[in-house]
């Protein structure tokens, strides 16, 4: 009886191993939030969106931060 309930233990353990907190993606690079600020029109993930944002630098919601030049 014993070993039966160790081994269920062990294979239940196993089994949800993997299951556990979300990991988010490392962050990539960013500007830095006290250098001068500029007025772009080529923002957003489209390129479609006004932005007033560090000079070189446009924030997309799925591309993140990225340099514009």
């Amino acid at each position: 009886m014993t070993n039966k309930l160790i081994f269920a233990a062990l294979s239940s353990a196993s089994l949800f191993m993997g299951i556990g907190i979300a990991h988010a993606e490392p962050a990539g690079p960013a500007p830095d939030p006290n250098s001068p600020k500029c007025a772009i029109n080529n923002g957003g993930d489209d390129g479609n969106k006004f932005q007033y944002v560090p000079c070189g630098w446009a924030y997309g919601d799925n591309r993140g931060w990225y340099q514009t030049s």
